[in-house]
């Protein structure tokens, strides 16, 4: 069974608690540990069996627990040194959006996920949009070809410092991303 370290257990964590309790109970997933600042308390914890260990220091959990997946759900500024310390410890890791706070710490994070031969992947949730099911029956289709990887636009990362902010109509911030990162 896949162990799995949880950084970042309140807030969006929880969400995660809830769902690695899912996969517990499933036999696919063991809350290996739970690395926060402040310690989680016991009724978060229920249905975990053994209990999950706790400490504020990531590395030292994953040496402890051999735990093969991170998940970071901790505050923005935090994701660079912390992906970047689970992949340093042979971890995969599951990164909430944004990856990063700035596009430099986000070259930092793709370099370390890559010289560490780990897998990193965004979390960027798009469940209940009707692009999921397109893309699927083109996929099924073939109509798109062997898909061997996907990123959101602008690889899910903060805009290089070289381009201007993107503009809606009326000149306003657009809501969606609409840049490109090719030079």
């Amino acid at each position: 069974m896949t162990g799995v370290i949880l950084v970042g257990a309140h807030g969006h964590g929880r969400r995660h608690l809830d769902n690695l309790r899912r996969a517990a109970a499933a036999g696919t997933a063991r809350l290996a540990g739970v690395c926060d600042l402040r310690p989680v308390d016991e009724a978060a914890l229920a249905g975990f069996d053994p209990a999950p260990e706790q400490s504020p220091d990531l590395p030292a959990l994953i040496d402890r627990t051999g735990a093969e997946v991170v998940i970071v759900a901790t505050p923005i500024p935090t994701h660079a040194e912390l992906t970047l310390a689970a992949v340093a410890r042979g971890a995969h890791v599951l990164l909430e959006k944004p990856p990063a706070a700035t596009y430099a710490d986000f070259e930092r994070v793709a370099a370390g996920v890559r010289d560490a031969g780990r897998a990193c992947q965004i979390g960027f949730q798009s469940l209940g949009s009707a692009a999921i099911p397109a893309v699927r029956a083109l996929i099924a289709d073939g109509a798109v070809g062997r898909v061997r990887g996907s990123a959101p636009p602008g690889r899910g990362c903060a805009r290089p410092p070289t381009s201007p902010a993107p503009r809606g109509p009326g000149g306003g911030a657009s809501a969606a991303p609409t840049w490109s990162t090719a030079r």
